[in-house]
């Protein structure tokens, strides 16, 4: 469904397959891109709980709406500021990039926390804090891209 509203021009997934290698799956959003966002779902949910006319249309709508809004947050976000101030990325980085290096391999968060002394636990709770995702799900999205 993505692909049919997306164009030449606009590709509504571009957050998702044009990342950098550097890209950490956080942004952080002002109260007001927070309030915009939240909107557009609440107003999706209610196109959702209803069958009235072309309630159909507007979910496309709105899903549109929404990937062009998370598109221009993606855009618009410096992350080279965020980097350089993070402790909790800064931490987490080498990790990433490990990962990025050997994600083609048999990797496991016990085998990526024993490489930087480590717990699981404490390494999976460092890393969905700097990113926003388990170890696990970052590295398929990885290898999905």
């Amino acid at each position: 469904m993505v692909q049919d509203l997306s164009t030449k021009r606009t590709n509504l997934l571009e957050f998702f397959l044009n990342r950098s290698k550097d890209f950490r799956n956080k942004v952080y959003l002002d109260d007001m891109q927070e309030q915009k966002l939240l909107d557009l779902f609440k107003k999706a949910e209610q196109y959702t709980k209803t069958n009235q006319y072309g309630y159909d249309i507007y979910t496309r709508t709105i899903l549109a709406e929404i990937l062009l809004l998370i598109n221009s947050f993606y855009r618009n976000y410096s992350y080279r500021t965020l980097h350089t101030e993070d402790e909790d990325y800064n931490r987490i980085k080498p990790v990433i990039t490990y990962i990025h290096d050997n994600y083609d391999k048999k990797l496991s968060v016990q085998k990526i926390a024993a490489e930087f002394n480590l717990s699981s636990y404490h390494l999976g709770y460092l890393f969905k804090k700097a990113t926003g995702f388990s170890i696990y799900d970052y590295i398929i999205n990885l290898r999905i891209i």
